[in-house]
């Protein structure tokens, strides 16, 4: 079978929900709506407050960005970041497959967003909002893919600036909040991912777009300079940008 139909070549085969990363955004989608349904389980300073509305949309905007954040591109790097030499000629694609999936999440994510926005109390344009808000931290997720599917170094130093953003930023505003002047740490809490999502996802929002919209543009910012810093890169010893790992 050649490589271009051959479907355990990296990146080939169906963009199906039942893929290994298709399961596990479902099951991410579960948790971050789950969560919403029980915040005082997680959040027991909630207990008194009043059953609705539930904050389920926001619940599911951070299960959202906890998977494009730290959970796909680890999938990315495992499914392109392999050490095999493909044969002569054979291209492995990546960005074709990988847009494809990604917009297969964001339909995935659309069954969840109608109970989540039934019970929040949210209109379709909050709802909007929110997916153009998770949607713009994907380039980050396919960056940090290529950047092992070209064979480049310091996939760790990717690896680690994915949880500064997912889980150390969000540390870093509680001691923000005790150690910086209320200014500044507004300004970490607007740039912090988590915060920007979640408020992003919050019922009757006046914007369509996500607010602040420099913060929102500043992580579009972001991996556009990832990925111009990404190509001037040199690929590892032994490991050649060849089309196996181009197209």
């Amino acid at each position: 079978m050649s490589a271009s139909t051959d479907p355990s070549r990296p990146g080939r085969g169906c963009i199906c929900p039942w893929r290994p990363a298709g399961l596990l955004y479902l099951a991410a989608l579960l948790v971050g709506l789950g969560a919403g349904l029980w915040p005082e389980r997680l959040w027991p300073a909630l207990a008194e407050t009043a059953a609705a509305p539930l904050p389920t949309l926001q619940t599911l905007a951070l299960a959202q960005l906890l998977f494009v954040l730290l959970v796909y591109p680890l999938v990315l790097l495992k499914r392109f970041g392999t050490s095999e030499t493909p044969p002569a000629g054979a291209a492995v694609p990546y960005w074709r497959p990988v847009l494809a999936e990604s917009a297969v999440f964001m339909v995935l994510a659309v069954p969840f967003y109608v109970p989540a926005a039934f019970l929040a109390d949210a209109t379709a344009r909050d709802v909007l909002r929110h997916a153009i808000c998770i949607g713009s931290f994907f380039p980050l997720a396919w960056l940090a893919g290529a950047h092992g599917a070209h064979g480049r170094r310091g996939a760790w130093v990717v690896t680690l600036g994915l949880l500064v953003a997912a889980l150390g930023m969000p540390a870093a505003c509680y001691i923000a909040a005790e150690f910086l002047t209320p200014p500044l740490a507004y300004w970490l809490s607007c740039a912090t991912p988590a915060v920007l999502v979640w408020d992003t996802a919050a019922a009757r929002g006046a914007s369509l777009l996500p607010a602040p919209l420099w913060a929102w543009l500043g992580w579009l910012a972001v991996a556009a300079g990832a990925g111009v810093l990404g190509a001037m890169i040199p690929p590892r010893r032994g490991a050649t940008e060849s089309p196996a790992h181009v197209d």
